[in-house]
């Protein structure tokens, strides 16, 4: 029995959508009766995980996770992590830094809103955590089922590069795909 490969075979159903009809085609047992079926097949990520860092660049990282989430028809999710001050700074400042902690996280929070606002992004899929970032976006992608992390990258070059950043752990840990969009003066 000749059997046509599934993804061919919808390739040339959707070259052909404008004929109105509705065609059905069976994979294995599966039946798909429309185009949109189709087409969710055809995602190549289901959901996408932009990480924002607050910086003037993050509406730029925003708008392509949107983009790619939107082609992709894809659920789009927003997380900004707020590092802890004796990690950023050094654990021998000899205050209690928890107030400010705390200003820092709120102001976080509202930045957030205003962006996800921005771009219809529903309360449910905006996060503010605390913590490492590449350690809080890899738990995030992982118990959220994400495929895809975008992630904002300045390119650094030299002692930078050499030191590390956030985006490159992120791509080093990750058990989904990682974009790194170029962000920063050198952006042409």
């Amino acid at each position: 029995m000749y059997t046509m490969n599934p993804s061919m075979y919808f390739i040339d159903f959707m070259r052909n959508r404008d004929s109105g009809l509705a065609i059905q085609m069976l994979q294995g047992g599966s039946l798909f009766a429309s185009i949109e079926e189709g087409r969710q097949l055809m995602s190549l990520y289901k959901h996408v995980l932009v990480a924002i860092d607050l910086s003037d660049e993050a509406d730029e990282v925003l708008e392509k996770a949107k983009s790619i989430a939107e082609k992709n028809q894809a659920r789009l999710t927003m997380v900004h992590v707020v590092e802890p001050l004796s990690v950023a700074y050094g654990s021998d400042i000899p205050l209690d830094l928890t107030t400010l902690q705390d200003e820092i996280t709120e102001q976080a929070r509202e930045r957030i809103a205003r962006l996800a606002d921005s771009i219809q992004l529903k309360k449910g899929e905006q996060h503010v955590v605390y913590g490492r970032p590449e350690r809080e976006v890899h738990r995030i992608a992982e118990e959220s089922d994400v495929d895809l992390i975008v992630v904002g990258s300045h390119g650094r070059h030299g002692l930078a590069l050499i030191l590390g950043s956030t985006s490159t752990s992120i791509l080093h840990g990750a058990n989904c795909d990682v974009l790194a969009v170029r962000v920063g003066k050198n952006n042409s």
